[in-house]
């Protein structure tokens, strides 16, 4: 539980989420409650505890591949942080309910055109559809100019609208909530340092929509957790399997945990 909740890579999360992630790699009789307990003792969760905001009904249809719908938005500001960023800009995947985030001192058109260019298009590949609010660093030439090179789809979505931009709503204020409980006096300046432990997390735990982790959608298996007790197999010693067989079996997996999604 420790892990799982109070560490840095834990990211306190609620009862349903902890019991989700445990229930990955251990069980013992009794560990919902143990969960439920957990939560309500952690004097974090207690003092940043805010009544859950009832869920809209999605209207984004399904995406037929990972990195074809994404949600763009910009959190902040912020207190400026010890390594001078103030704003996070959050890109979402509405496929496998995935997140990637990136703290910055400011947010001009320039510097998002070149996160989307960069971080996301070159590593991941073409998107097809972007949903973004009105914001006008979303809306200057150069992104509308990057957007209509690359053939997306730009969907404007009315603020605070949920139907629309509600999974990247969710998590700004899922991570703001969880970093926010992992601050104290002496090391709030260094919360953007907390960014990607918290998306590691965010990853590892089971999504209501999918009952499955974004990691799984991603790579078809889950990650060895830090505390495997298991002893290791002479096969992780024997020679690799040959790349074909590899991407085929990967392949298979992530189609089968598509169509359980």
């Amino acid at each position: 539980m420790v892990i799982n909740h109070d560490h840095q890579l834990g990211g306190h999360p609620g009862a349903n989420p902890l019991t989700e992630k445990t229930l990955l790699h251990f069980w013992w009789p009794g560990l919902r409650a143990d969960a439920r307990e957990w939560v309500a003792s952690c004097r974090e969760c207690k003092e940043r505890l805010k009544p859950k905001a009832k869920k809209a009904p999605q209207t984004v249809p399904m995406p037929p591949r990972p990195w074809h719908t994404l949600g763009i938005d910009v959190s902040g500001p912020f207190p400026t942080s010890r390594r001078g960023n103030r704003f996070v800009f959050v890109v979402t995947d509405h496929f496998r309910k995935d997140v990637e985030t990136f703290a910055r001192l400011e947010l001009p058109a320039h510097v998002v055109a070149q996160i989307l260019v960069d971080e996301i298009f070159c590593r991941h590949g073409p998107f097809e559809v972007l949903f973004s609010d009105r914001g006008t660093n979303f809306l200057v030439e150069i992104v509308s100019e990057v957007l209509k090179i690359s053939r997306v789809t730009r969907k404007l979505t009315a603020g605070y609208h949920p139907q629309c931009a509600g999974l990247t709503e969710r998590y700004n204020q899922t991570w703001e909530q969880g970093v926010g409980k992992q601050l104290r006096t002496e090391n709030e300046l260094d919360w953007d340092l907390y960014l990607q432990p918290f998306n590691f997390l965010y990853r590892m735990t089971p999504h209501s929509e999918t009952g499955l982790t974004p990691f799984q959608l991603t790579h078809g298996y889950e990650p060895t957790h830090m505390l495997r007790v298991e002893p290791v197999s002479s096969e992780t010693c024997s020679p690799p399997v040959a790349y074909n067989d590899y991407y085929s079996v990967i392949r298979q997996n992530r189609l089968e945990l598509i169509e359980t999604a």
